[in-house]
């Protein structure tokens, strides 16, 4: 059998040593870029966390610094002695391309750990007591290390940054009333909130059977109808049943309960051209259970890939399941909320994700609060927007809505709701008044 030899670059990784040995500007640099277990060499990553160690302290670095450092924590010998310093001093001949050669070692050692990943999983598989699922999601997850491993430095400088910022603000003021983001299709929402932002986490958050489901699948038909690829994730609702909704909302035709009624010949047509019309939308529908974050960002990058994906639409959090089934409630929340945060921003897309109040609200029936999100310090902290459905009494609805709504009778209250921006970190916060149509599971722009 062929001894096959990891992949290394013995003489990249002397280069970058010798470049920190000459230069401190290059300790600096190599130190963003790089880490210890990078080098495959043992030798080779003592000597660089000595020189990681002298420059955090504002050490002096030299031949005899470094000497005297790795000799007092009885590693000199280790590494062969003062002559390996001194023969990394002597092969440098600048610094000048440290950068490059990080990449060079960085991609070595990816390499290094997907071996190593898909040979223990190979291991795993051939356990007698292995479960696919679980070794998807070791997979998944081992991944996923790899993969958030193989980011650069991440900063960019001001010269970088100040163009990119003035031409967005340049490009949203010629925009002029028209919105920068994926439009939700419901006016003052999309005023507010500038439409849904590549980046950006937007938490629905409501009691259940108050309509949450229902805005995520109006928002998804609009954005479609724009042209804008939509996943969405259902943890609750089977596809059947979505794409039922969403026949009911196009034709303002109840198809949820046909037992006992009676539908007209236009009716069936109404329904089979919305059909047709719906189906040929670009929404891409997962009704799979039992999705956690590790096996979404796999579903997602595929979609994005073979859809362009511009927008994901995750229907509930709390529905989502752990990767480690050990973890406490509000660890995975955390875990799970980053995660939707961090896909958002590397897939360079909005992620809406519905969720739960807590039952404290449901019990009151008050106006929600951050503080009612079920673990609400997580999500309230990685969200970027967080709206709240409300369905107040109707003499609540009329007060609330001020002056028009002197216009508005408790009886057409009845189908008015509150759609509460409670943050929003890039604009305004305050009540939106939407008209919801139960029947035919749909929210329409309110005039006002």
């Amino acid at each position: 059998m062929i001894d096959l030899i990891p992949p290394q670059s013995p003489d990249i990784e002397r280069a970058v040593l010798g470049a920190m040995l000459i230069d401190t500007d290059a300790i600096g640099r190599a130190i963003e870029l790089i880490t210890p277990e990078i080098f495959y060499k043992p030798v080779n990553q003592t000597i660089f966390v000595t020189l990681t160690d002298l420059f955090n302290k504002n050490l002096p670095i030299d031949q005899l610094t470094v000497a005297e450092h790795l000799r007092s924590i009885g590693q000199l010998d280790n590494i062969g002695g003062e002559v390996t310093i001194a023969a990394l001093m002597a092969e440098a001949m600048s610094s000048a391309n440290i950068d490059y050669h990080c990449a060079i070692l960085k991609e070595k050692y990816l390499l290094r750990s997907i071996i190593s990943l898909t040979t223990s999983i190979s291991s795993r598989c051939y356990d007698g007591n292995a479960e696919s699922k679980e070794v998807f999601e070791n997979l998944m997850a081992g991944m996923m290390r790899i993969r958030e491993n193989r980011s650069d430095a991440g900063y960019s400088g001001m010269m970088e940054t100040m163009l990119s910022a003035t031409q967005d603000i340049e490009s949203r003021i010629n925009a002029g009333n028209a919105i920068s983001g994926i439009p939700t299709g419901f006016k003052v929402i999309d005023r507010m909130i500038d439409g849904c932002q590549v980046g950006d986490l937007i938490i629905i958050a409501a009691r259940p059977s108050v309509g949450k489901s229902a805005l995520a699948g109006n928002i998804a038909i609009n954005a479609a109808l724009k042209g804008y690829s939509i996943a969405v994730f259902s943890l609750e609702m089977t596809r059947i049943k979505i794409g039922r909704r969403m026949i009911a909302g196009y034709t303002c035709i109840g198809v949820s309960n046909t037992h006992g009624r009676a539908y007209s010949r236009e009716d069936i047509k109404c329904i089979n051209d919305a059909g047709n019309t719906l189906s040929q939308l670009p929404i891409y529908i997962d009704d799979h259970s039992g999705i956690n974050h590790v096996n979404l960002y796999a579903k997602l990058k595929l979609m994005v890939r073979e859809h362009d994906i511009k927008l994901v639409i995750i229907d509930h959090l709390q529905l989502m399941s752990a990767v480690n089934q050990r973890e406490d409630m509000r660890a995975w929340i955390t875990n799970t909320t980053k995660n939707l945060k961090s896909y958002a921003k590397t897939l360079n897309l909005p992620i809406i994700c519905l969720s739960q109040l807590s039952r404290s609200n449901e019990k009151e029936n008050r106006e929600p609060r951050l503080s009612d999100l079920r673990e609400s310090g997580a999500i309230e902290q990685d969200a970027d927007i967080v709206m709240f459905i409300h369905n107040p009494k109707p003499d609540e609805i009329v007060k609330s809505m001020g002056k028009i709504g002197k216009y508005v009778t408790e009886s057409e209250a009845e189908n008015i709701r509150e759609l509460i921006i409670k943050k929003n970190r890039e604009g305004e916060t305050g009540k939106i008044f939407l008209y919801w149509k139960p029947e035919i599971t749909r929210f329409d722009n309110l005039d006002y």
